[in-house]
């Protein structure tokens, strides 16, 4: 088109009638299509715009609230961050934004801050919580659950030296009556101590709060139960004051495969079959390491496929209660604590309880566990089902 009205107007000081209109046809076609140009620039800029816009980093703008300015920002931000450097029309935008932003992802602060902002927050999937043992003797010694805790006659029967003696013809037999005694056991209740969570914890909290509890209050409990079981304590007999002293050693810190043996050797043989040895975690690892018997070996070693401990072809069980090597202690005991002993509980254990009114005052609920508990020997001392190796004094 710009060449045909070139070609009209060539060497012409006038036009025609006709040429002055066919150039002003051409002139209008120019200046439309001159246009349209210019408006497909506009489309296309505003599209490059936009999709910048997309795929950058949402980012803050101070006080500039118009999309437009907005949508500059952002691009000098990008052309900054990804050229080192940016245009003379982009600067001022650039300015503004890297004035009001700290874009370090660094330690989060309250309130968050700068960078921080486009970092999510994680959590570690593991609660790691601390442990501590009490042992895992609790478990063979005999469990007796009632529906209540009322007071409980305990009998016992030692006839253990009465035996059939031989009688002539026709002679009146004599009269020999078993020996019988009881007691009387109560309970005691144990109470895990309130633990107080707010509503926001408990709304907010990556953990289910009550399990979380439940386990820890458990713990508790069993320490408690374990403690009075080998101590004793209110309602209940001490596990190492039922076991009956047979042996005792040459030292007060030390312990010889003689002085074993003969702990072993003093129990009944009719207990043998479901005896269990019972020891502090300190005693057990030297009866490992540092006791052998004439052929240079450990006393203890593992024996079978769950790698159990045993001492004599017996399993060595873990009271951590007990004392270690320490003169005049019972250091070890050995027997069938079934027999020995008997842990009672109410209703089936541990109950948990929920405060959901007594706290509300501070938008609180408290939790606690609670059970009643009781043990009692059941040791005879004419053939002891316990015996004990103490340290010498």
């Amino acid at each position: 088109m710009t060449n045909e009205a070139t070609a009209i107007t060539k060497d012409k000081t006038s036009l025609t009638g006709e040429e002055r209109s066919k150039l002003d046809t051409i002139l209008a076609s120019i200046d439309s299509h001159t246009a349209q140009i210019e408006s497909l620039r506009r489309l296309e800029k505003i599209e490059q715009e936009q999709r910048t816009a997309a795929t950058a980093p949402i980012l803050s703008t101070g006080t500039v609230n118009s999309t437009e300015a907005e949508s500059r920002s952002i691009a000098a931000f990008n052309e900054w961050v990804r050229y080192g450097n940016t245009s003379a029309e982009n600067r001022s935008f650039l300015k503004m934004d890297m004035a009001t932003r700290d874009l370090g992802a660094g330690p989060i602060a309250t309130p968050i801050t700068g960078g921080n902002v486009l970092v999510p927050s994680q959590i570690d999937n593991v609660l790691h919580q601390t442990l501590k043992s009490s042992g895992n003797y609790i478990g063979s010694l005999r469990q007796l659950n009632l529906s209540n805790g009322g007071p409980l006659t305990v009998s016992s029967s030692d006839d253990v030296t009465a035996k059939a003696v031989i009688v002539g013809e026709a002679v009146t037999s004599s009269e020999l009556d078993p020996s019988v005694s009881g007691k009387v056991n109560n309970t005691s209740l144990f109470d895990s101590q309130i633990v107080k969570v707010s509503y926001e914890l408990l709304n907010d909290s990556a953990w289910d709060i009550q399990s979380w509890l439940t386990g820890l209050f458990n713990a508790r409990m069993t320490r408690g139960v374990s403690g009075a079981i080998t101590n004793g304590a209110t309602n209940f007999d001490s596990l190492l004051t039922a076991a009956v002293v047979k042996a005792t050693t040459a030292s007060p810190i030390l312990l010889a495969y003689e002085e074993v043996l003969e702990a072993y050797s003093a129990l009944e043989p009719a207990y043998l079959g479901s005896a269990s040895w019972v020891m502090h975690n300190s005693v057990r690892t030297q009866l490992m390491l540092g006791t052998t018997d004439s052929f240079a070996r450990p006393l203890i070693q593992p024996a079978g496929q769950d790698n159990v401990l045993s001492l004599f072809n017996r399993p060595v069980l873990v009271n951590q209660d007990m004392t270690g090597l320490v003169a005049a202690s019972k250091s070890i005991i050995f027997g069938d604590l079934g027999a020995a002993y008997t842990l009672r509980s109410v209703n089936g254990g541990n109950t948990i309880q929920r405060f959901n009114e007594l706290y509300a005052g501070t938008r609180e609920v408290g939790f606690r566990m609670f059970s009643r508990y009781s043990g009692y020997s059941t040791v005879q001392a004419s053939s002891p089902s316990l015996v004990a190796l103490q340290q010498h004094a």
